[in-house]
């Protein structure tokens, strides 16, 4: 079973935790096309389109990013947590599937978000302290966290950060031993990945979009 690998990205107008800044509508459909045009550049299996909800928006015909059903496959999405809570939800997929005599062979697939760095890079506390407070303001929900959903401690961030945990935020080896052990527990066909989750600085975007086709892709092919 062939392995892919993607991006997905809401086309959000977030502003910066912490100036405020919100890109023009003009700004933000320039960097998705950009980040577009790098995910192919590179060689990324997958570009996908969606709509959130709670921030705005530059896609104005969103696809819907989740399937299930029919004998295609269901894309299963995280935000917050231990990855591993998914498994359940495979089981019963694959399990219905079965009694309506279909393949359960490419039937899974994972949207999560994702900032992914050097090696060297991970080393470095720089590197997420620079994505802790867009991460920690908006992964809970799809936008902004709201006073009914509080932002992210620094240590639930690293937590998340973790082995375990839903975030797929690190240098690239660990990106590449967390996806080897999120594709065999959930036998994943399939990774979509958000690389511009709440006002994320564009350059950051893009570089996770360049090290996950020249890097992590190849590893786990």
């Amino acid at each position: 079973m062939t392995f892919r690998l993607g991006i997905a990205t809401w086309g959000e107008r977030a502003p910066h935790p912490d100036t405020g800044e919100l890109p023009s509508p003009r700004e933000g459909f320039l960097q998705l096309t950009e980040l577009a045009r790098t995910a192919d550049r590179v060689g990324l299996d997958i570009v996908a389109v969606g709509e959130g909800h709670g921030a705005e928006h530059v896609n104005p015909d969103p696809l819907q990013l989740r399937a299930a059903g029919h004998g295609i496959g269901v894309m299963l999405n995280i935000m917050e947590g231990r990855w591993d809570q998914l498994v359940p939800y495979v089981k019963a997929h694959q399990e219905a599937l079965r009694g309506f005599r279909r393949s359960t062979r490419g039937a899974v697939g994972l949207l999560l978000p994702d900032l992914v760095v050097s090696d060297d890079d991970a080393r470095s506390p720089d590197a997420l302290t620079l994505a802790y407070p867009h991460f920690a303001a908006s992964t809970r929900t799809f936008g902004a966290a709201s006073a009914d959903d509080p932002a992210w401690t620094p240590e639930e961030f690293r937590e998340q950060c973790g082995p375990e945990g839903a975030l797929l935020v690190g240098g690239v080896s660990d990106v590449v031993t967390k996806l080897r052990a999120m594709r065999e527990t959930l036998e994943l066909d399939r990774v979509l990945v958000r690389v511009d989750v709440n006002g994320l600085p564009h350059d950051a975007a893009l570089r996770t979009v360049e090290l996950l086709g020249r890097e992590v892709l190849p590893a786990l092919r």
